[in-house]
């Protein structure tokens, strides 16, 4: 599993996201960004690229912890 912020130096959290998705071996790790962008337009850029779990900061443990559920199927 992956934790990623999106906004990160040198790289953003999509471009990883996009380069495992190139990698058959890669492309099926869990993967949940984190950002402090809220704006319909950073939700609309995940929904594109079809990313399911994506948690706004400040966000609490339970929050992370379903996540990481949903993610392993473990709900």
């Amino acid at each position: 599993m992956i934790i990623s912020d999106v906004v990160m130096p040198g790289i953003s959290g999509y471009d990883v996201f996009n380069q495992l998705q190139e990698d058959s071996f890669k492309k099926n790790i869990p993967f949940i960004f984190t950002t402090a962008f809220s704006e319909k337009r950073d939700q609309g850029i995940a929904k594109v690229m079809e990313i399911q779990n994506y948690l706004i900061k400040p966000y609490d443990e339970a929050e992370i912890i379903n996540c990481i559920r949903k993610c392993l199927d473990i709900i």
